[in-house]
């Protein structure tokens, strides 16, 4: 009895061990400058694009097999790899330059990532489940989500500080704080203890990939639940990827880069801190439906906008509200799939994504070595096919008691 309370206690923390970890390992000082440093060891606009198509790749490879793992050998063990990898990752990034380098230290980064994707919310699930806390699952994960948005507040913009004239010894002072933070992130993933899975046996049988293929082939709300989630995120995503140079090319300082990381992380913070007050003051339904329209009309002016602050204003908006829906998202995925399945059914859902991925960087780093403003082009494509065609709908909403 006494071990099975004891065990429950670990289990109880794993929320603020796994915060921690999580807020330790995206700790990332480089972030408000790591387009130029890129574009300073040798890449171009284009290659930057490109490596977002070899971190794909890499998450077609692994993030079935790491969630798969997860579900069968404890996702402890898969975090603690996560965090390793990350720790290689940033060591690997001070003598690194040129695209092929860069390329290996972007796959190695994508199999850290997988580890934590989906692995996370398993855990976290699996926790609240065995202490009987579940109903606290939206609060959990929003402020389980801010870890990753609340390190970033910060330390960019300290980081845009110290790299003001993007040379080698600035970057690598920012490489090296990003390196110690992953240290530290390892002694927290450490202290996890591992919840309790509740497997039946002939849902076991079935197999856990085979049942997380047929609960999104019977589900076709889960299918558009994917899709746009899926194609607002690589919108984000390609933005991310060509806004500095965008911004620093209309005359924009890279001390203003520090400050729209320092705006955009801290309003996304706010959100995830308190998702349930955010839910019942706006609207369940409003947050889903709303966010993809507002991020349509500011791809459009960042496109075609040429007063610089103007742009910059709406790029930081853009960043604020483009994953703000995380936290809503987070609870109606996990009430529509199994526990014991859980994290590879969620890594299903970033292996969907990846297939997607390559060929809309592939197009974008091809309009990239242009003018790069016409990468622009593709968010703009897909924002108007998810609001025309991939809305969520209000009786996606509603809880699927099949699956939980």
């Amino acid at each position: 009895m006494e071990k099975v309370i004891n065990k429950n206690q670990g289990v109880i923390n794993n929320k603020y061990f796994l915060f921690w970890t999580r807020f330790f390992v995206e700790l990332n000082a480089l972030n408000a400058v790591v387009q130029l440093f890129y574009l300073r060891r040798g890449l171009t606009n284009s290659d930057i694009l490109y490596l977002g198509i070899v971190y794909s790749i890499t998450a077609l490879l692994f993030e079935i097999p790491t969630g798969y793992l997860a579900d069968m050998f404890g996702r402890k063990k898969v975090i603690i790899l996560g965090v390793i990898l990350s720790i290689i990752v940033n060591l690997l990034m001070f003598q690194a330059s040129g695209f092929w380098q860069f390329a290996l230290i972007t796959a190695l980064y994508s199999l850290s990532y997988s580890c934590f994707s989906g692995t996370d919310d398993a855990l976290i699930y699996d926790s609240l489940r065995q202490t009987g806390d579940t109903k606290s699952l939206l609060r959990i994960s929003g402020k389980y989500l801010s870890a990753a948005r609340s390190s970033k507040i910060i330390t960019p913009f300290i980081g845009a500080l110290i790299a003001g004239n993007l040379v080698n010894w600035q970057f690598n002072i920012l490489i090296g704080i990003n390196a110690l933070s992953s240290f530290v992130a390892l002694i927290f993933s450490a202290k996890l203890v591992e919840p309790n899975r509740y497997i039946d046996v002939s849902e076991k049988e079935i197999g856990v990939f085979k049942d997380s293929v047929v609960l999104l082939r019977k589900n076709p709300d889960l299918t558009r639940i994917i899709f746009n989630k899926t194609l607002v995120f690589i919108v984000d995503l390609i933005l991310w990827k060509v806004y500095q140079p965008i911004l620093t090319g209309m005359g924009i300082s890279v001390f203003m880069l520090g400050v729209l990381y320092l705006f955009f992380q801290s309003f996304l913070t706010l959100i995830y801190w308190y998702p349930e007050y955010f839910k019942n003051k706006l609207g369940h339904y409003n947050i889903f439906k709303y966010v993809p329209i507002f991020m349509l009309l500011l791809a459009i002016y960042i496109f075609l906008g040429n007063q610089k602050y103007l742009v910059y204003i709406a790029v930081t908006i853009f960043f604020a509200i483009a994953t703000a829906r995380d936290p809503y998202f987070t609870e109606l995925l996990q009430q529509k799939l199994k526990s014991y399945n859980r994290a590879t059914s969620t890594s299903l859902l970033n292996f969907f994504k990846s297939i997607l991925d390559i060929p809309l960087l592939l197009i974008s780093g091809l309009l990239a070595s242009g003018n790069i403003k016409n990468t622009l082009l593709i968010p703009i494509v897909i924002l108007t096919i998810v609001v025309l065609f991939v809305q969520i709908k209000k009786s996606d909403l509603k809880k699927n008691t099949n699956f939980t």
